[in-house]
């Protein structure tokens, strides 16, 4: 198990744009691993990070005259040990080192980040919550630097809630309701408690599509409207439906945090725009 003592990052540009970053960590043994992250790892690390960050910050109101301290002095190791990141890394990446799915796990003081690559190896870092602030504004910096507005958009925007599934309720053509579920890992299922229906209603009343997330109990004001805005521009399912003048309605739904049955879900997600047709 290797420990966290260091860490740097490089981009990895073609002439059509961002292809992926090149993440380099050192451990506490000194040894130095190259990790390569495509869009859709990264975007799972950044997830991953930001979320450790929320832990960190509640930490950091329970008790911050000992958290404060330890995160200043994290930071200060993490910036005396930064390993370099060659010109060479970032020209000719190794296909073997990209990785191709990533875990997280997290324990009371620390988390663990686990990388699988293409060329079968396991990467296995531990962080302590202390050093999530600096890890953050590394990503945060690198992600910014690539130039790549979409990618930046949607790590920022997507963060604090993961998408169960979306539905078209068929109002186009009477297709009848269609669904499109999607796969969630159970390390950022168990991020949140509360599934969430999100419906889009029509000046008329119609309502043609919804979706269904799952993250905290409450969202800051205008919060939920913009997930809805984020999720209509960005699934595929719910693509005819953009041009439509919307607004969303949002009911918290009363279902197991742990619940992995989705006809549960879509049954209380029916019963929500059932509601808001009578």
């Amino acid at each position: 198990m290797s420990t966290l003592i260091g860490a740097n990052a490089g981009i990895i540009q073609s002439p059509m744009g961002f292809l992926a970053i090149a993440l380099k960590i050192t451990d506490d043994s000194g040894y130095n691993k190259l990790i390569y992250l495509p869009p859709d790892q990264l975007q799972s690390l950044f997830f991953a990070i930001i979320n450790c960050y929320r832990k960190l910050t509640m930490l950091n109101i329970q008790s911050p005259e000992l958290i404060k301290p330890q995160v200043i002095q994290a930071t200060r190791e993490l910036n005396n040990n930064i390993p370099t990141v060659t010109a060479d890394e970032l020209n000719n990446p190794v296909a073997s080192l990209r990785v191709i799915d990533f875990i997280l796990h997290q324990r009371k003081d620390s988390a663990s980040l686990l990388f699988f690559l293409e060329g079968g190896e396991t990467v296995l870092v531990v962080s302590k919550y202390t050093q999530f602030e600096y890890l953050l504004s590394l990503l945060l910096n690198t992600i910014h630097s690539t130039g790549d507005e979409t990618l930046e958009r949607i790590c920022l925007n997507s963060s604090d809630f993961i998408l169960c599934y979306t539905v078209d309720f068929g109002s186009l053509g009477n297709k009848g309701i269609s669904y499109n579920q999607f796969s969630v890992p159970d390390w950022k299922s168990d991020m949140f408690d509360t599934f969430h229906s999100i419906i889009y209603i029509q000046d008329d009343g119609s309502i043609p599509c919804g979706v269904i997330i799952k993250s905290e109990a409450n969202f800051a004001s205008g919060r939920i409207d913009n997930i809805g805005q984020l999720l209509l521009d960005s699934q595929t399912l719910l693509a005819p439906y953009r041009h439509l003048d919307m607004h969303v309605d949002h009911l918290p739904l009363a279902i197991s945090a742990d619940e992995r049955n989705m006809d549960t879900m879509f049954r209380a997600h029916l019963a929500h725009r059932q509601a808001k047709l009578i």
